[in-house]
């Protein structure tokens, strides 16, 4: 590998972390999402790996990316393959404190009260029609 080689290498593994987590992580944070909880959504999607080898194998055969590439590419899906559970593990550390800190679990929390209430409110219901009945 020459000079160029090993700079494209290291800028396309930047490339590719940052990309992973700016756009996954901005869209958890879109989705409602905490600070924290989008960042590892968006660590957690760094990892690449047959997919990103299918099309570069479809983009050589197409003749779209030179030989040349392949290495880098390579190598850019091993270390983000290897770095993602390590840095993973140090984003979810402390964890146990953020239990339950997440919106949706409000919003199911709400869903399951309503839905109690209304089973509370269908089986009034049936009692007052059956005392009318008598």
């Amino acid at each position: 590998m020459n000079a160029e080689l090993v700079i494209f290498t290291v800028a396309l593994v930047f490339v590719s972390v940052i990309s992973k987590l700016g756009g996954c992580g901005l869209g958890a944070k879109l989705c409602g999402f905490k600070n924290r909880q989008s960042y590892q959504i968006g660590l957690g999607m760094v990892c690449r790996g047959e997919v990103a080898l299918i099309v570069a194998g479809k983009g050589m055969s197409m003749n779209l990316i030179d030989e040349n590439f392949l290495g880098p590419i390579i190598i850019m899906i091993i270390i983000c393959t290897i770095i993602t559970p390590i840095v993973l593990k140090s984003a979810f550390k402390g964890q146990e404190d953020d239990a339950g800190d997440s919106v949706f679990e409000d919003k199911f929390m709400l869903e399951e009260q309503a839905d109690e209430i209304e089973e509370d409110l269908f089986q009034r219901r049936v009692r007052l029609s059956y005392r009318s009945m008598e």
